[in-house]
Parts: structure tokens; C-alpha cells; sequence
């Protein structure tokens, strides 16, 4: 996995998007 720290790349948005709701998502299930 990407460590997201490319601003230009649009993986980041995707990355920050993954990264953050994952703790949700954990709890979640």
C-alpha cells in the first residue's frame, strides 16, 4: 500500500479514504 504522500497523485484522496474509514469499518464489523 501507498504510503499517500503524493499531493499530485489522486491515490491520495483514495488513500485517506481507505486509510480513515477503515477504523469505522473495523469497529463496525
Amino acid at each position: 500500500m501507498r504510503t499517500g504522500e503524493t499531493d499530485d497523485e489522486p491515490d491520495k484522496k483514495i488513500q485517506l479514504c481507505v486509510s480513515a474509514p477503515v477504523g469505522d469499518v473495523t469497529v463496525d464489523i
